[in-house]
Formats: C-alpha cells, sequence, structure tokens
C-alpha cells in the first residue's frame, strides 16, 4: 500500500477555499452589522420623536402647575369662607340687617 500525502496542490486548494469561507463570513457580518446599524438608527429616530413629545408634555404641565398656582391665590379656602359666613351672620344679625 502506498501513502498517500497532502500535495502541494492539495494545501494551495485548502487555503484558498479557507479563505473564501472566511471572506463569505466577514461579508455576512459586514451585512448583519449594516441591518443592525439600520435597526439602531430608526430607534435613535423613535427616541428623538419621543423626547420631543416629553419636552412638550413637560411645557404643558409647567403651564398648567402656574395656572393651578394662580388659582390658588384667587380662591377661598372653603373653611375660610364658611367661618366668614357666620361672622357676616353675626353682623348682620346686630346691626338688623335682614339678608
Amino acid at each position: 500500500m502506498a501513502e498517500e500525502g497532502i500535495t502541494k496542490e492539495d494545501l494551495t486548494k485548502l487555503e484558498e477555499n479557507l479563505g473564501r469561507m472566511i471572506a463569505k463570513g466577514f461579508d455576512e457580518n459586514t451585512e448583519q452589522h449594516q441591518r443592525i446599524f439600520e435597526r439602531f438608527e430608526k430607534i435613535d429616530e423613535r427616541f428623538g420623536k419621543i423626547d420631543e413629545r416629553f419636552n412638550h408634555v413637560n411645557a404643558r404641565l409647567d403651564i398648567i402647575d402656574q395656572d393651578l398656582k394662580e388659582i390658588k391665590e384667587e380662591t377661598v379656602r372653603t373653611d375660610n369662607f364658611e367661618d366668614l359666613k357666620a361672622r357676616v351672620e353675626v353682623l348682620e344679625k346686630k346691626s338688623g340687617v335682614v339678608s
């Protein structure tokens, strides 16, 4: 039985095939990375839009907060109103005013 060894030509073909497989793998990875990058760009766009919406909501909340402060300054609390009403009734009775 004769020994069959690997020839220089076999090694060259093996190297070429291995090189093509590695190159194909890099190409596939590059395509995957590109798709991932494109998805991240879309996600960044969405977050930008969400950020704009939150800024708008915050601005509206600031206006509502200011309006509530103004309303609070201009309104009389119920207990204060009831107290003043009772005092007026006492004064009306004492002065003989009928309301």
